[in-house]
């Protein structure tokens, strides 16, 4: 009589003594994902800012619960004229000839 091999056991062994590691890869720089034309996300364009000239982004929401945007200058001021932007599109092209200036100067660490 053959003896009972249980196939699974052979299979499951070599998988349960191997070690998998999964690494989570990490986002490009906002610098380079501005250069590609990318969307960035609020903390994203803020980290930019911040590298391109100490300026900083501030989401918040409004009286209304609507989540909102300032501009903060490297002194922790709201921009001058202190009304909100309500889509991120709007700050991106307010601040666009800005970041692009500072990234072709190579002001920017990236």
């Amino acid at each position: 009589m053959q003896p009972v091999t249980n196939i699974s056991a052979l299979i499951a062994a070599p998988l349960s003594a191997s070690k998998f590691t999964f690494s989570t890869p990490q986002r490009p720089h906002p610098a380079d994902l501005w250069r590609a034309g990318v969307d960035l996300e609020a903390w994203e364009l803020s980290s930019l800012l911040e590298d391109c000239g100490g300026w900083t982004l501030e989401t918040t929401t409004d009286e209304e619960g609507e989540t909102c945007y300032y501009l903060r200058d490297p002194y922790g001021d709201r921009d001058s004229d202190g009304f909100p932007w309500y889509e991120l599109e709007d700050v991106e092209n307010h601040v666009a000839d800005f970041i692009d200036e500072q990234l072709a100067a190579g002001m920017c660490d990236a």
